[in-house]
């Protein structure tokens, strides 16, 4: 009797550390799954920031490029600008030059027909 006592005492000594190893198990299980929970949120929360991130330099981006791009047409639409300013001072310069040449033409005649009239007042005198 004495030995089925002991091998129930032995017995219940090996169902209770099979309790507790279960039951520290358990506990371990718990605390790794909420280790593992607590990082796949924080990685979330990463991975939500990094994306919000990115959408912002994207946007930023975008707008940089427009600008650029609208820079770009600026600057084009004042070369034109500039290139028909000179094309038109080209013409211009060209006119007045030939109104200058007309005026000096035209001043010769005017003194010619004042020298011709002179000399008529001259003649007519004598």
């Amino acid at each position: 009797s004495s030995g089925i006592n002991a091998e129930y005492g032995v017995k219940a000594n090996m169902e209770k550390e099979v309790e507790d190893l279960k039951r520290d198990l358990a506990k371990e299980r718990d605390e790794h799954e909420a280790l593992i929970q607590s990082m796949r949120t924080k990685y979330q929360t990463q991975v939500e920031d990094l994306q919000e991130r990115m959408d912002t330099q994207k946007k930023q981006s975008a707008s940089y490029e427009k600008q650029k791009n609208d820079l770009s047409k600026e600057r084009n639409s004042l070369v034109e600008e500039l290139d028909l300013a000179k094309q038109q001072k080209a013409e211009l310069d060209r006119k007045k030059k030939m109104l200058e040449s007309t005026v000096n033409e035209n001043l010769a005649k005017i003194e010619e027909c004042e020298k011709g009239s002179a000399m008529m007042v001259e003649n007519h005198k004598k």
